[in-house]
């Protein structure tokens, strides 16, 4: 399938109007045209990024377009971003069929992992050695490489998201651990 992927942001204006105005966000890679499997949409958060706060852009442009030192943790990055959402799309064309296909997400700011990627959707299948995808690991996560992620919210404490991270730490003292009841590396949803 011959295939492009979409990413608009929203943020919404609660001190005026409360309306959302949209814009666009820049991705890596953008179009496949060969997408038959698995895709992984990535943003980087620069001094571009429309998912950060205008503070944060001028100071990354005044870092030589780095992330200052301090910043490289989880409740940094979430105290700079600035978005209330983004919508995902993918469109494409079928190569049996030639139809459209189409797909759409809303995520909302909540949704974001700070510090996680997506985990490995494909495997060899050992009898066959052909490559496959497996379609239970879609919404998993794992830590992204070096660490750095921020703990999970456990599913029966949905009232403590409005509590700030560092509060949240404090009283749980979860510096690095993983909530009990979901298996380390892996959330599923």
């Amino acid at each position: 399938m011959d295939a492009s992927l979409k990413v608009v942001a929203g943020n919404t204006d609660f001190s005026r109007t409360g309306a959302t105005s949209y814009v666009k966000v820049n991705l890596v890679e953008f179009e496949h045209p060969f997408f038959s499997r698995v895709w992984h949409g990535c943003h980087r958060l620069n001094a571009q990024s429309p998912l950060l706060s205008p503070a944060a852009r001028e100071r990354i442009r005044r870092n030589g377009g780095y992330w200052p030192v301090g910043w490289c943790n989880p409740e940094r990055v979430r105290d700079n971003l600035m978005f209330s959402d983004f919508i995902v799309t993918l469109t494409g064309i079928a190569n049996i069929s030639a139809a459209t296909v189409h797909a759409y997400k809303r995520y909302k700011a909540g949704d974001v992992l700070i510090g996680y990627e997506h985990a490995s959707l494909l495997y060899k299948h050992p009898d066959t050695n052909r490559l496959k995808v497996d379609h239970n690991l879609a919404h998993d996560v794992i830590m992204q490489r070096g660490g750095g992620g921020e703990p999970f919210l456990l599913p029966e404490e949905p009232e403590k998201a409005s509590i700030p991270l560092s509060k949240r730490l404090a009283a749980n003292n979860m510096k690095d651990e993983i909530a009990p009841d979901i298996e380390e590396g892996k959330r599923t949803s």
